[in-house]
């Protein structure tokens, strides 16, 4: 990743899930950026090359929201980052130390920039939705018993009156 001029690298995470992607989340005094490698077969795929390319790559001044869902199972917290046109959903690690200093270094930007009304970032911690239990459907049983005819000997529901083969009161 090339950085710009002036711009330096304040918090990198690895092994950072974004959408169907794992790649590196990084965190400049500039921007956000993720990256991913993607390996290309060249000349029949007898040779490939990496290639690096970027999927998110926003200014921090874009940025209008950070929030925080909680996960179930151990399973990492997500990272929620709201831009000014799209929202993207990160599976880091700690959650708590990138929305802390996403919060400073957008604050640090506003402070050079004389912007001292800027709302600050509220951190927002959200649950997900909790997955409801599946549906039983109640399984009701019934025993139909069966008893023979004296007459005929064809097999009857208990209860009947008469033989429906022969007609024989029962």
């Amino acid at each position: 990743m090339l950085l710009n001029e002036g711009e330096k690298i304040v918090f990198k995470e690895t092994s950072v899930k974004y959408k169907d992607h794992e790649g590196t989340l990084f965190l400049t005094n500039q921007r956000l950026v993720f990256r991913i490698i993607v390996t290309e077969k060249q000349l029949f795929g007898l040779k490939e090359k990496k290639i690096e390319k970027l999927l998110v790559n926003s200014s921090l001044e874009k940025i209008t929201d950070v929030s925080i869902e909680k996960s179930f199972l151990g399973k990492p917290k997500t990272l929620v980052i709201l831009f000014k046109d799209t929202t993207a959903k990160f599976s880091v690690d700690n959650a708590e130390i990138w929305a802390k200093q996403i919060l400073t270094m957008k604050n640090k930007i506003s402070e050079k920039k004389g912007n001292s009304n800027v709302p600050n970032i509220v951190i927002n911690v959200v649950s997900p939705q909790t997955p409801q239990p599946p549906i039983q459907k109640e399984v009701i049983e019934r025993q139909v018993v069966k008893k023979r005819c004296p007459y005929c000997g064809s097999l009857v529901d208990e209860g009947v009156s008469t033989c429906p083969s022969c007609g024989a009161k029962l």
